[in-house]
């Protein structure tokens, strides 16, 4: 519909257009008959939201941020009111859904973002947002408490915030987002306010510079999850801020390449003062968008890594599957249970290896080597013969290399097979 009947060609416009049409039919019961036409529509939009947060000073400069974006988003064409009706009743049956329960598993912009993303080619900007059953994960395995403070360092459209809301459903005012791309931080607006959050913690600021470690120190963070943005150094520089200005014993879940660390040289230096304590390989989850492997790394900042071990474990298959025109889908709902085990042998604490930190910061894939049969060897062999014989002059023929290919074939002892090879290279050498 947006890209047929309203001609929004920007995969973020229509994700924030749809978004802030959710929030509005959310807070204003659905309710869009005053307007005329699709500005009329767009207006009415504006006027709903606005309105709800005027005596709210913190949310109020947000929201007029997200609905300014929102008016200013191109149309290609001018909808029918019977259309722009469609979809005002299509964003009410899906805020139905999410009023049965707020804080459910439903990441609508999660969803939002997987189905859009679908048409976009590589990653943009070194953004990859993390995919559902992924982003759940993290926030079990932080194991996070109530009166926690948890932060999301690059945010993005919020999903991993709002699988830390499902943890912690008593305390959204204790969830804290940032994120330095602005028109991507909208979608984590539009995502807190669908889930009844007040939007109040949610940052635009550059996790690089003071002012971001300053709120950090502030709000004495205890818990992290994060999917920063892989380009260059980046996650490794947003990770040492994050490491230097939380809670002492504060407990990290910071998904990126898998050997991210051990090729940035200041990677190794953080754990002088902080521990790694776990790398999880993951699933080829990011192969479209070439990130190539991913794990979880697990930190405790505040103490020195010194001569303890990384618990390494791994992930080999997450069950997902491509499917035509829907995408990486949990087709034969397999990771559940993958989930579950995953989890029952983490609890355990029985890893799959365990890392050197002094040797390597990534989990290290085992390389299979398989033997080398008698037969291996001989076609090797016969390689070899079929090499020196191409450099024998131009008067031997396609028919003398095939009889030297059956003589060698006929001889079985492997000393005669060496014999023979060594023949044809004197006849070879004596030609030229």
């Amino acid at each position: 519909m947006l890209h047929e009947k309203f001609v929004i060609k920007n995969l973020n416009d229509r994700m924030i257009f749809t978004g802030v049409v959710l929030v509005a039919s959310k807070y204003s019961n659905g309710c869009f008959e005053d307007y005329a036409g699709i500005e009329g529509f767009k207006q009415c939009v504006v006027n709903k939201l606005t309105s709800r947060f005027t005596n709210q000073e913190l949310k109020s400069k947000k929201i007029n941020d997200l609905t300014s974006s929102f008016h200013n988003i191109q149309i290609g064409t001018n909808p029918s009111d019977a259309t722009i009706k469609q979809l005002c009743t299509m964003c009410e049956k899906i805020n139905a859904i999410i009023t049965q329960n707020p804080l459910s598993n439903i990441d609508i912009m999660n969803i939002f973002f997987t189905e859009f993303n679908r048409y976009r080619g590589k990653s943009e900007h070194g953004q990859v947002f993390t995919p559902d059953h992924v982003a759940d994960l993290m926030s079990k395995l932080l194991d996070i408490k109530p009166d926690d403070n948890v932060l999301d360092p690059t945010c993005g459209s919020g999903s991993l915030l709002v699988k830390t809301a499902n943890r912690n459903s008593k305390n959204w005012r204790n969830i804290y987002g940032n994120d330095f791309d602005l028109n991507v931080l909208f979608l984590s607006y539009i995502n807190m306010l669908l889930h009844n959050d007040g939007i109040t913690n949610l940052e635009h600021m550059n996790a690089l510079e003071k002012p971001f470690c300053d709120w950090i120190k502030k709000n004495k963070i205890n818990k992290v999850i994060a999917n920063p943005p892989y380009e260059n150094s980046q996650a490794i520089d947003i990770l040492e801020n994050v490491l230097n200005n939380v809670e002492v014993g504060c407990k990290i879940c910071w998904l990126m390449p898998n050997t991210k660390m051990d090729k940035i040289k200041s990677a190794k230096k953080l754990l002088s003062k902080n521990t790694l304590t776990d790398i999880i390989l993951l699933p080829d989850i990011f192969a479209k968008v070439g990130c190539g492997e991913v794990s979880l790394f697990m930190f405790t900042a505040g103490t020195p890594q010194e001569s303890k071990k990384i618990k390494g474990w791994w992930i080999p298959d997450d069950g997902f599957e491509t499917v035509k025109n829907q995408g990486y889908k949990d087709v034969k709902r397999k990771w559940p249970k993958i989930e579950e085990e995953f989890l029952k042998k983490w609890e355990s604490g029985v890893c799959d290896k365990e890392i050197d930190p002094s040797v390597c910061l990534s989990y290290p894939k085992d390389i299979k080597v398989e033997p080398v049969t008698k037969e291996d060897f001989e076609m090797t062999l016969l390689q070899y013969m079929l090499h020196e014989v191409g450099d024998i002059s131009s008067q031997n023929t396609v028919q003398s290399t095939f009889k030297l290919m059956l003589e060698f074939m006929k001889v079985n002892n492997l000393d005669d097979k060496l014999k023979f090879l060594k023949k044809i290279a004197k006849d070879s050498n004596e030609e030229k």
